[in-house]
């Protein structure tokens, strides 16, 4: 794993730290490779609350591609080509179809986004990303925020900022963990 952050070329850069996973060993670890490879580590405190409308902008962006997606991509065998019919799909057989609500979809079928609104409110949570992360990194001088497993991806998402995930090892329950750099 070494060789993989060395190769990355991070030397020389100044890596934001969070707080919140200081008692995540494969982090810690992580961050000591990053340091030893001449990464500065920078300790900061960054926990954003998601966007009251973050699940608006998913659902109104899940309204008009799915259609699209369903009418480029699936067979001629497949009754689903909308928002609307998946629900309808799912309430014919609940308990097989949606063990665990569909309260997102129900959602998403009540949405009335006209394209236009929609733009709009991808603007608008788009700004409120990029504010948000460009602060974090103007007033803490750092060139890259450093997270576990996209926990910190819908901002950057947002903001349009990149982020890439490498393999960091595996928890106690065998799932894997990763280190994203954004």
């Amino acid at each position: 794993m070494q060789l993989l952050y060395r190769e990355i070329g991070l030397a020389d850069k100044r890596l934001g730290a969070l707080g919140l996973y200081v008692d995540n060993n494969l982090y810690q670890n992580a961050l000591s490779l990053l340091s030893e490879n001449a990464a500065v580590i920078v300790d900061i405190d960054f926990q954003v609350e998601r966007h009251p409308r973050f699940s608006e902008l998913l659902g109104g962006e899940m309204v008009r591609d799915l259609a699209l997606y369903l009418e480029d991509h699936s067979s001629d065998q497949i009754e689903i080509d909308s928002i609307e019919s998946l629900r309808e799909f799912n309430n014919r057989d609940p308990d097989t179809r949606a063990p665990y609500g569909q309260a997102l979809i129900d959602m998403m079928v009540e949405m009335n986004l006209t394209e236009e609104k929609l733009e709009q409110l991808r603007e608008e949570l788009q700004d409120w990303g990029i504010q948000i992360l460009d602060r974090l990194f103007f007033e803490n001088d750092i060139d890259i925020l450093v997270g576990v497993n996209n926990h910190q991806a819908s901002i950057a998402a947002l903001a349009n900022y990149p982020a890439l995930t490498i393999p960091m090892g595996y928890g106690e329950n065998g799932r894997p963990i990763g280190l994203t750099l954004i």
